[in-house]
């Protein structure tokens, strides 16, 4: 059986959780799926270029 859950937590807890996680080897593939997640959640601008035209504060939806 399946299940979905959603997390809140700050960069640091969530940091802590891959970590304790890692070593656990049949943790492998939730551990992925929190990475990817992690990767998901992030919404920063950090390192775009805002496209011609676009307001360089205002975010564009992708």
């Amino acid at each position: 059986m399946a299940m979905k859950v959603e997390i809140e937590a700050t960069t640091k807890q969530f940091d802590k959780l891959l970590q304790i996680i890692d070593s656990e080897p049949e943790l492998e593939s939730l551990k992925q799926q929190l990475i990817n997640g992690k990767a998901l959640a992030d919404d920063s601008q950090v390192g775009e270029v805002p496209h011609e035209g676009d307001n360089a504060i205002i975010k564009r939806m992708e």
